[in-house]
């Protein structure tokens, strides 16, 4: 994971996630490692830390659960308050084409080992929610979980971004340097924090 690995570089890094869960699998990832780390439960829109970072990275398109655009804004607010003068904020989203490629009435079936994973994907454009629902079988047990994502046009992304105390300062397609446009499958921003 990309944690793990900005560690192994001899960063220093804090991870956040709501889910205690994922915080305690990610605590063992480095603790086999032998990789320090600090990690804390939070929702993106409020952030209680009272130090700052030279780098806020909120990838695989976390952001797109953040459904409402005010709290987008306060997600970017949240971010550029963390950063020190100089510091970026970089977060990816999923675009419009990637959900109706592939999202769009989509099931996705695989096996691993004993155990069964199931997804159904559904993309409603009216209202540019992606829906994920998940099911995972093994020993006769299932296991269900659903995902809702927003998925924004990148110009209001812009907007939002104008809204904010930050600037853009790039966008890539995807896992290049390319220019991320609306074409793109996901588009990864970066930001700096207005001075």
């Amino acid at each position: 994971s990309l944690p793990l690995e900005l560690s192994r570089l001899g960063c220093s890094v804090t991870g956040m996630d709501l889910s205690v869960p994922m915080l305690k699998k990610a605590c063992e990832k480095f603790r086999r490692n032998e990789l320090p780390v600090r990690l804390f439960s939070s929702h993106m829109t409020s952030i209680p830390l009272k130090r700052s970072f030279d780098a806020v990275i909120c990838i695989y398109d976390s952001i797109n659960y953040v459904t409402d655009h005010d709290d987008f804004v306060s997600v970017l607010a949240q971010a550029a308050s963390k950063l020190n003068d100089g510091g970026i904020f970089i977060f990816d989203v999923c675009t419009i084409k990637n959900s109706e490629l592939f999202f769009s009435n989509h099931t996705m079936v695989e096996n691993f080992g004993d155990i069964r994973y199931e997804r159904f994907c559904r993309y409603d454009r009216k209202n540019r929610i992606q829906e994920n629902h998940f099911s995972f079988f093994k020993q006769g047990l299932r296991c269900t979980e659903s995902h809702f994502q927003r998925i924004y046009p990148l110009s209001e992304i812009s907007d939002m971004i104008s809204e904010s105390p930050l600037d853009e300062l790039a966008r890539y397609n995807d896992m290049s340097f390319c220019h991320g446009s609306e074409d793109s499958e996901r588009v990864h921003f970066v930001l700096g924090k207005r001075i």
